[in-house]
């Protein structure tokens, strides 16, 4: 996308978004004027005043200084218990993509498996509490009022408990997670809850909630960290409360009050899931309206964010992005090494498959065939003709590729042409029919600079060959800083055999085949093992109709054109190729290369080398933390003159 493109893009995104929150604002408070629930109230047109009060709190504490001491030390457990349920979240999440959303039937039964899960709980565990008073009226001296008794109780849940009485863990577990929630911030009523229901209730609920985030219907985020954050807050705030006792008459001391914690858990929670610091003290602010708890709010949501952080996890927006291979790039790379002392080349895929400037259709279609990526380096041979093959000069994008393909209307055909047949392998190998499938491996007089051979040979004497051209080439790579080449499995022979074989006969171009198997001798990718089917498989993963790029039916297609039939028709990319794709050379720094992706929205970048010749090829994915991190180590720093020397190589000294 052009520079300019971009950024009028991204200066109507805020507009946009403007736009949408009006709307979904205005569309909400027009429902909530004239219903309550499902329950018509008549007042069709009047905006209620407070609507965007979710959890409205009872009462406003005083805030004292001597209260930021405890709000830290819950910050921090917050951002710990946020960063747990990010942990979960990510592990269930990979189970889930692994072991049950392959299979449909129970991706769709497993949110009633959670249900029943949490139903059994909700139905058990009230079963072993006892029954509490709940007349106690602030009167702490009567039977079975000891703690009840010191403040107030409020909308509990009896639970088969005589009259009077109720159950801590059944007033938990039973109403919806909204209507607990203002029961957990509530204030003045120390004692409803005790410690081993609120325990209980985070020991089942934290779990599953950070399980059913991502299963097949809708479950949300707000709701679970509010309630995990409050659950905690209301332990911390319960013990702080049985440390320095309930002081409802001494503004002081009145702060020491459990609903005051929930709140604060709540926000500190929050901050250690999302790592959001100015949203978040406005959301919890808002639905609270206790405007007067904004620096406590915020204190707990530093310190959440801090602490989470430092745990090395990721917010779970990121962290799923990434689990779900969406190659998102943060303004900052966090890696372990400055990326200025490294280069585009290092990081960069070096087994590129690059497309002629004019292809044969079977080309074509057997390119798309074996080849999953979203986009192709088109080359061209020098005009001078002095060997100096494969000059860079744009991209091509895969659907543009398999729109070609798919149009008759729109290939060339060739006067005359009968396919390239240079070498029939069966004769001329004089090999059986069961054997020929590996002796696709054929040179005719030289292979990079070896002229041992001038006919047909079988694979593994091939491969013999191979291993004296690639150990004098793995000298030469260590001593210019590169690792060493991996040698070319049959597999690997095979498929560029195939790929050179246009017409299906047996036999193959020689100068064609030179070339495109110096793609294998490429070697794999500089730095992490990060394949090339691994980026195309992401790629089409990220496209928003994947199948209309890769898929069976689309496969048949493409198979009926490599005959030898379609051989006598091409396709010239010069009227499909961009010219404009970014390019750059091998010494290019990596941190100038990452910002480039961040500025100007790019998908791919092809490093070439002093000639123009492509070298490799940068996506997204290599510039994720993961595989900068593997590749960007102490050993591999260049200098500057070193990232210069190694570019030029022995151009300059020729």
């Amino acid at each position: 996308m052009p520079a300019d493109a971009q950024f009028s893009t991204l200066a109507a995104l805020p507009c946009q978004i403007f736009v949408c929150a009006t709307t979904a604002v205005f569309t909400v408070e027009f429902l909530t004027s004239s219903f309550e629930g499902f329950e018509y109230q008549g007042q069709f047109g009047m905006i209620q005043e407070n609507s965007a009060i979710l959890f409205d709190i009872n009462r406003v504490v005083p805030v004292s200084i001597y209260m930021f001491i405890p709000v830290a030390i819950l910050g921090a457990i917050g951002g710990l218990f946020g960063a747990l349920f990010n942990t979960i979240v990510l592990q269930t999440t990979a189970f889930r993509g692994k072991y049950i959303k392959p299979y449909r039937n129970l991706f769709l039964l497993e949110p009633v498996a959670i249900a029943l899960v949490y139903m059994s709980a909700m139905i058990i565990i009230p079963v072993s509490f006892m029954c509490v008073r709940a007349d106690c009226d602030g009167d702490s001296s009567s039977p079975g009022c000891e703690r009840v008794g010191l403040s107030n109780v409020d909308d509990t849940v009896a639970y088969g408990c005589p009259a009077g009485s109720y159950n801590q863990a059944a007033s938990l577990f039973v109403p919806s997670g909204e209507h607990m929630v203002k029961q957990l911030f509530a204030r003045g009523f120390h004692y409803q809850f005790d410690y081993l229901p609120l325990i209980a209730m985070l020991a089942v609920y934290l779990p599953v909630s950070a399980y059913a985030n991502g299963i097949a219907c809708s479950t949300g985020i707000v709701i679970p960290c509010l309630m995990n954050g409050a659950l905690i807050g209301r332990i911390f705030g319960l013990l702080m409360t049985d440390l320095l006792g309930v002081h409802n008459g001494n503004p002081d001391m009145a702060w020491v009050d459990p609903g005051a914690f929930a709140l604060i858990g709540a926000a500190g929670f929050f901050a250690g899931v999302a790592r959001i610091t100015m949203a978040l003290t406005v959301i919890m602010t808002e639905i609270s309206n206790d405007t007067h708890f904004i620096l406590p709010i915020m204190t707990a949501i530093m310190m959440g964010k801090w602490v989470g952080d430092a745990t090395g996890s990721h917010p779970i927006y990121h962290a799923l992005m990434a689990k779900k291979n969406l190659p998102y790039l943060p303004t900052i790379p966090h890696t372990h090494m400055p990326l200025a002392c490294f280069s585009a080349g290092q990081v960069a895929c070096a087994k590129v498959v690059c497309v002629p400037l004019k292809v044969s259709v079977p080309q074509l279609a057997r390119l798309l065939l074996d080849h999953k990526h979203n986009a192709f380096p088109v080359t061209v041979e020098g005009p001078s003709g002095d060997g100096m093959a494969g000059q860079f000069v744009g991209l091509v994008l895969r659907e543009h590729l398999v729109a070609l393909a798919k149009s008759p209307n729109l290939w060339i055909e060739e006067a005359g042409a009968q396919g390239t047949v240079a070498i029939d392998l069966p004769a001329a190998a004089g090999l059986p029919p069961a054997e020929v499938g590996r002796a696709k491996a054929i040179f005719a007089t030289s292979i990079k600079g070896h002229s041992a051979f001038s006919q047909a040979i079988d694979v593994e004497t091939f491969k013999r060959v191979i291993v004296d051209l690639i150990t004098a080439s793995n000298a030469e790579a260590v001593a210019k800083g590169r690792k060493p080449s991996e040698l070319p499995s049959a597999t690997d022979l095979e498929a560029a055999f195939v790929f050179a074989d246009a017409d299906g006969s047996g036999g193959v171009d020689e100068e064609e085949f030179i070339e495109l198997y110096a793609q294998v001798l490429a070697g794999k990718v500089k730095g992490l093992n990060l394949s090339t089917d691994f980026l195309s498989e992401m790629e089409l993963k990220a496209f928003d109709y994947p199948e209309e790029l890769s898929s069976a039916a689309l496969d048949l297609e493409l198979s009926a054109l490599t005959t030898q039939a379609k051989a006598r028709f091409s396709v010239d990319l010069r009227f499909y190729v961009d010219t404009s794709a970014v390019s750059v050379c091998e010494a290019f720094a990596l941190d100038h290369a990452f910002n480039l992706f961040r500025s100007m929205g790019l998908r791919h970048m092809v490093v070439v080398d002093a000639f123009n010749t492509v070298t490799g090829i940068i996506t997204r994915h290599n510039l994720m933390e993961a595989n900068l991190n593997a590749t960007c180590t102490h050993e591999n720093m260049k200098s500057p003159e070193e990232l210069l020397t190694h570019f030029i190589g022995d151009t300059v000294a020729s």
